[in-house]
C-alpha cells in the first residue's frame, strides 16, 4: 500500500536498542488547563537526539496523569482526542506491463535507441505521461520512455494503469479535461488516521479510521516495486540502532586503549591513540 510512513508495525517494536533511547514526552493539555495525558515514545525506539521538534511513531505509549484518571472515573471528556497521527496516499502513478514485453527508449519516439524492455506482468513507476501525434500515449521510466497506448488504427494498452484515482478522475495520470486547478492537494484522498481518545488510552487502545477511495473499482491495483519504494519507519529504525551500537563499540574501545595506557604507559600509539600492542588491552 503506498501510504507515507508505511511499514510501521501494529503490534508495537520488538527488538531492543544496545544504547538506552532517551527520554521525550509531549504533554496534552485538556479544557481548563489540566494536563490529561503524557506521550511518550515506544520503549525500545531510538531517538535522535539532534532531530528537531518530536519524531511520531503509530504505537506511542500514552498514559493518563492524575486529572485523567479523574476524569475517566466521573466520565467526563471520554471522546477528547489525546492524540492522533495520519497517514495519506502519496498519489502513486504505477503501470502494469501485458500482454506483452514493452522496449523502452531514450525519446518519445520507437525509432531512438532502445534503452531496455519492460518484461509482462512488471510493475514500472510513472514519472511522466504525454500524448505524442500519431505517435500514441508514452510514459517515463527511470530508464527512458515506453509506449503505454499505440496510436489509431490500431489502438492497444501496453501498460495498463494500476495505481491512484485523481480528484480529476484520472487513474495514474491526470484526465484529460483536468484544468490543474489545485484546490487542495491534486491526487489520491486515500487516509489512515490512527487516534487515542482519553476512554481509549485508559484500555490501551486506537481508533483507526480509514477515509477516502484508493484506487478505482475498475482498476487493478499494483503497489510501487520495492526498489522505488521510500524507506520506512522499521528501516529507519535499524539504523538508528546500528549507528547507536557502533557509537557504543566505539566508546568502550576508547576506555580499553586509555586503560591500557594507564597500566602500560611505555605502549606503542598510532595516531588516534589506539594501542599497537593489542596484549596490553584489557579483554571484557
Amino acid at each position: 500500500m503506498a501510504v507515507v510512513g508505511a511499514g510501521w508495525p501494529l503490534g508495537g517494536w520488538t527488538s531492543t536498542p544496545t544504547a538506552p533511547a532517551p527520554s521525550s514526552s509531549l504533554s496534552v493539555v485538556a479544557v481548563g488547563g489540566a494536563r490529561t495525558a503524557t506521550i511518550h515514545p515506544p520503549a525500545t525506539a531510538v531517538i535522535s537526539a539532534w532531530k528537531r521538534g518530536s519524531e511520531r511513531f503509530v504505537s506511542e505509549r500514552i498514559e493518563l496523569t492524575e486529572a485523567g484518571v479523574s476524569d475517566f472515573n466521573r466520565g467526563v471528556r471520554l471522546n477528547l482526542i489525546l492524540r492522533s497521527i495520519g497517514f495519506y496516499c502519496k498519489g502513486v502513478n504505477t503501470f502494469v506491463c501485458g500482454p506483452k514485453d514493452v522496449d523502452i527508449f531514450a525519446s518519445v519516439d520507437a525509432s531512438s535507441a532502445r534503452t531496455g524492455s519492460v518484461a509482462t506482468g512488471a510493475t514500472v513507476l510513472a514519472l511522466e505521461q504525454t500524448h505524442v501525434a500519431n505517435h500514441g500515449v508514452w510514459i517515463r521510466l527511470d530508464r527512458g520512455w515506453a509506449c503505454s497506448t499505440t496510436p489509431a488504427p490500431v489502438v492497444a494498452t501496453l501498460l495498463k494503469p494500476a495505481g491512484c484515482v485523481r480528484q480529476c478522475g484520472g487513474v495514474c495520470a491526470c484526465a484529460s479535461s483536468c484544468t490543474n486547478q489545485v484546490k487542495a492537494r491534486h491526487g489520491c484522498n486515500f487516509r489512515i488516521l490512527f487516534e487515542s481518545t482519553l476512554l481509549l488510552a485508559h484500555f490501551r487502545r486506537r481508533r483507526v479510521v480509514i477515509l477516502g477511495r484508493h484506487t478505482a473499482s475498475s482498476s487493478t491495483w499494483a503497489p510501487i516495486p520495492i526498489e522505488l519504494r521510500p524507506m520506512s519507519k522499521v528501516v529507519k529504525q535499524k539504523i538508528k540502532r546500528e549507528v547507536a551500537r557502533n557509537s557504543t563499540a566505539k566508546t568502550t574501545q576508547l576506555l580499553l586503549n586509555a586503560e591500557a595506557r594507564r597500566h602500560q604507559p611505555a605502549t606503542s600509539i598510532n595516531s588516534r591513540d589506539a594501542c599497537l600492542d593489542r596484549s596490553a588491552v584489557p579483554s571484557l
